[in-house]
């Protein structure tokens, strides 16, 4: 098994067996509100505003990413992974 099906396994567990992760069923609504917010921002891709969209839309408190364009102006706290790691 190679480090890729290592990485793999080890967030299909996360996943599966997490107390703090949910996972949601893209719906009408989150792809609604995603292009709304793709729309409103030429910073922001649709994959990007499919994920912002599915954290407003499931009152998430805390959003975890490591893209910095993400950080502005969203209705939850969004923490981003490298302003927490040294160089």
């Amino acid at each position: 098994m190679d480090n890729n099906e290592n990485l793999q396994m080890m967030y299909e567990e996360i996943m599966q067996s997490s107390d703090f992760l949910s996972l949601a069923t893209i719906d009408r609504q989150i792809l609604v509100e995603a292009a709304r917010i793709r729309a409103s921002s030429n910073a922001i891709h649709l994959p990007d505003a499919i994920h912002l969209a599915t954290a407003q839309i499931h009152n998430c408190s805390c959003f975890i990413t490591n893209d910095k364009r993400l950080k502005n102006n969203q209705p939850f706290q969004v923490i981003v992974i490298s302003d927490f790691i040294e160089n």
